[in-house]
Parts: structure tokens; C-alpha cells; sequence
């Protein structure tokens, strides 16, 4: 397809109208596009609609009082101006023309149809020899064959006259030369028509053409309004607007993200309410909002750690202390390290015998494992330094560990049924022994 090609934009009400006025021009040699003539069986339609339009430079719209209302026309109309194609209308019955039309010069086909031919040829530029075929014959044009004798009213055609005299033999008469006149104007202006018509983009500089690529050159929405005022009338008024309004909402995508991106840096109640303020419809409202509600569910539960540590703390006992470390409901546990330091600071503290060691497992019934730092406990796994225990049996602790056993009791029992700290393990062959912290 060529750049010279023809898109016809119509409404399917029109059809018989456009059927003859394509086929017309493609018999007289123009290059058209139409969809009823160019779309082959099985080629998928919308695709090959969009893809004239995008091949074709020129346009030809043809206004009727249901094309006008049409949709897709107007969407095709608007597509041909904001992508600078040329585009031409043709008046086929008196209607409303569109506003973005009416300017433009159009071919009107509601009275005299040669007039009208003779108005599209000049609209769509067609080159010579095209423009000529389109011009209808007038009546003076189809007069009788010149070399035609005619038989005079008492002679019958081929007959004879009846005076037998023999006549005389005809002289030779100088014959006149034809003149030429007429070829040589009809040339001239041929070749005037098409010179002009190769040279009409150097003969007839668009001065809004040449305002509108120096405003898409510097693509700035300054650009685009110096075009709008300066070119009031201007083929590309649409497209400007569409320009500024697309610079603009840049602008605003710009300042709205600028301004997420601090409140994400400071992730507060009030950066986040900070942002909704100023973008109430803003590109990341809803994150703001669930920021938000998550930032005051993670309140909540620093408010719930807190009160359990206070109490803790308030308590002062080893198995209170150590229950904060259990405590599964907490979903935060901000105080560990404070409740460790806490229940290092108490006196009583002393060795146990733990139980023996079976491979990488420690048998024992004296406690049960419950907590471990950041990590799922199993009752028979080999203690560490850390650990949290429940005291199963009540057992005197004792201040050492010698080769093979505790050595000197200390006179304070771990009770049963509380739980102690684990700070130190060792081993004496198969068996465990454990330091503790307890009440």
C-alpha cells in the first residue's frame, strides 16, 4: 500500500453511495482503500482496518446524517487529524458537519454530482491524468463524426447523379495548415498541472505545519500553548490539547510518586494521612490505607508485648520472667533480651543432672524442653545455653561438676511445676548436666 492511498471512512447506512463513488475512482486510476473491496475472506478485520489507517495519508470522510453519530467514524476522524493525515470530506446529503471538519475545504455531493467530482479532484490533489478521467463528457463534447457526409434531402446515399456529362478531373487545392494552438495550450497546461502538483509542498509552505513540528520538536507543554495561541485555527488544535493535558497529568504522576516515596521512607501513621491529604485520589491510596491499619495492628501488638513485659517485670521471678519468653500469644516479643538480663540478675542458680545422651537426642524425665530462641522445640532434643525448662521433679542443685558427678549441694531445690533458665551444659561421658537459674 502506498502513501498515496485513499482511506474511505463511511458508515455502513451509505453503502450504496461509497460503493460507487470507490469504484468510480478506482477506474479512473486513484488509489483506494475500502473495506467492503480490500479485505480478503478469512483476514481479520479490525487488524486490517487499523492497518490502512495507519498506511494510508489521505482520508476521505464521507458525512451523512448517520455517519456523524457514528462512533467508530468519529474515532477514525479523530485518528486521521492527531496522526496529521490528510483529510477530506465529502458532503453526501445535508447534515451536521463536526466541528473539527468544517474548516477544512470538502467536496459536496448534495446537488450537482460533476461539481462535486470536480471539487473532490481539487480536495485530494489527484494527479493529472486521474483528475481527467474523472471529469464527466458534457453534451458539446459528444458532437456528430466530422468526416461524416451528409446525403442531400433528393439523393439517396451512394447514388449516382443522372447528368452523364463527364466531370471535370478535380484540381488540387493547397491545403490549409491545422492549427495547433489548442494541443500546445492543453499541453502547457498539463505539464503546468503537474509541476505544480509535485511542487504544491515547496509552492504552498503550511505555515501551521511548520509551527506544529517545532512545537513536537521542543515537546513541552510551553511548546503547546505558544502553538495553541499563535494558531487559533490551526489543523493540530486537538492534538496540542492532547499534548498539554498528557504533560500535565506527567506532571502530576511525577509529584504524587515523589511524595509516596517519603512517606514510605518515614512509614508513620502521619507520613501515610500526610499523603492521603494531598493525593485524596491519589495512584497509592489504598497502600496507604492498609500501611495504615497495618502500622496500628502492629501497634496493638507492641501495646499487648509491653503490658506483658511490665507485668513480668513488676513480678521479678524467674518463672514469671521466663512465662513472658513462652508466651505463644505474643506475636512480639520486643523485651527477650531484657527479660534474660532480668533473670541472670536473680541469685539462685546451680548444677542438675539432665539425663544421658542417645546420639544427637538427650533422654531425660527430670524437665521438659519449652523454649528455645527463634526456633521449634521437641522434648528429647540436646539442651543449649538459653534454653527454657519446666522443672518435672523436685531436685537439690548443686554448686559444681566433678568428673563424673554434681558436687556440693547448695540447699535450694528447683520446684516442680516451675521453669528455669538453662546457662551453661556440660557432659561426663554419656551424662548431661545442666546449669540453671531458678526460683
Amino acid at each position: 500500500m502506498s502513501k498515496e492511498t485513499i482511506f474511505i471512512s463511511y458508515s455502513r447506512d451509505n453503502t450504496d453511495f461509497v460503493m460507487n463513488l470507490a469504484k468510480t475512482l478506482r477506474n479512473a486510476g486513484a488509489d483506494i482503500w475500502l473495506d467492503q473491496l480490500d479485505i480478503k475472506v478469512g483476514e481479520n478485520w479490525d487488524i486490517a482496518v487499523q492497518n490502512a489507517m495507519q498506511e494510508s495519508e489521505n482520508f476521505m470522510i464521507i458525512l451523512s446524517k448517520s455517519s456523524v453519530n457514528s462512533n467508530n467514524v468519529m474515532d477514525e476522524v479523530g485518528y486521521a487529524l492527531s496522526a496529521n493525515k490528510k483529510v477530506v470530506p465529502v458532503l453526501m446529503e445535508e447534515c451536521e458537519i463536526p466541528f473539527r471538519l468544517q474548516r477544512r475545504q470538502f467536496a459536496d455531493f448534495t446537488g450537482d454530482k460533476e461539481k462535486g467530482m470536480k471539487g473532490l479532484v481539487t480536495a485530494l490533489g489527484l494527479e493529472y491524468k486521474v483528475a481527467k478521467n474523472l471529469v464527466a463528457d458534457t453534451p458539446e463534447n459528444k458532437g456528430a463524426d466530422p468526416k461524416r457526409e451528409t446525403p442531400k434531402p433528393d439523393e439517396k446515399p451512394n447514388e449516382k447523379p443522372k447528368d452523364t456529362k463527364p466531370s471535370p478531373a478535380p484540381q488540387p487545392q493547397p491545403s490549409k495548415p491545422k492549427n495547433k494552438s489548442p494541443y500546445i495550450i492543453i499541453g502547457i497546461i498539463a505539464v503546468l498541472a503537474i509541476v505544480a502538483f509535485l511542487m504544491k509542498d515547496t509552492l504552498f509552505i503550511d505555515k501551521d505545519l511548520q509551527a506544529w513540528e517545532a512545537a513536537q520538536a521542543k515537546d513541552t507543554e510551553e511548546e503547546y500553548n505558544f502553538y495553541l495561541r499563535t494558531n487559533e485555527s490551526g489543523k493540530y488544535i486537538l492534538a496540542a490539547k492532547d499534548s498539554i493535558l498528557s504533560k500535565q497529568k506527567q506532571r502530576e504522576i511525577l509529584a504524587d510518586n515523589t511524595e509516596w516515596n517519603a512517606a514510605i521512607e518515614k512509614d508513620t501513621e502521619d507520613a501515610y494521612n500526610a499523603y492521603i491529604k494531598h493525593y485524596p485520589r491519589g495512584i497509592h491510596v489504598v497502600e496507604a490505607n492498609n500501611k495504615i491499619q497495618a502500622l496500628k495492628n502492629r501497634q496493638a501488638l507492641i501495646d499487648e508485648d509491653d503490658n506483658a513485659w511490665n507485668a513480668a517485670k513488676d513480678d521479678g521471678s524467674v518463672h514469671v520472667l521466663a512465662s513472658y519468653l513462652t508466651n505463644a500469644g505474643l506475636k512480639v516479643h520486643a523485651h527477650k533480651t531484657d527479660a534474660i538480663n532480668a533473670i541472670k540478675n536473680t541469685s539462685n542458680e546451680g548444677w542438675l543432672y539432665y539425663g544421658r545422651k542417645n546420639g544427637d537426642k538427650a533422654n531425660n524425665d527430670v524437665f521438659d524442653l519449652v523454649w528455645r530462641d527463634n526456633e521449634t522445640v521437641e522434648k528429647d532434643m540436646m539442651p543449649v545455653a538459653g534454653d527454657v525448662l519446666i522443672v518435672n521433679k523436685p531436685y537439690m542443685t548443686y554448686r559444681s561438676v566433678g568428673s563424673t558427678e554434681a558436687q556440693g549441694r547448695t540447699g535450694k531445690p528447683v520446684k516442680t511445676g516451675k521453669k528455669v533458665l538453662l546457662t551453661e551444659v556440660t557432659e561426663r561421658g554419656s551424662a548431661i548436666f545442666v546449669k540453671v537459674i531458678h526460683d
